[in-house]
């Protein structure tokens, strides 16, 4: 559900790597529980350096699919 949810810019990840969640995202069942819940959330930085997200391309990622503005914390 994530991963579809990132394909289409619901949400992207701040250079602290706080879950950031745009403004244009809406849902109904599930919403709260499986996105808004973790809106400011810090992830767990993966156990091997070589998958921790580069800044570049969370940089790419946000000016060409992330989706609106982020949303209030």
């Amino acid at each position: 559900m994530h991963h579809k949810l990132f394909d289409c810019g619901a949400f992207t990840l701040s250079r602290q790597l706080h879950v950031l969640v745009s403004d244009e995202a809406h849902g109904t069942v599930g919403f709260q529980e499986w996105l808004m819940n973790f809106h400011g959330q810090r992830i767990n930085i993966p156990q091997g350096q070589a998958y921790n997200p580069e800044q570049e391309y969370i940089e790419w990622y946000v000016r060409e699919v992330f989706q609106g503005d982020y949303r209030e914390m």
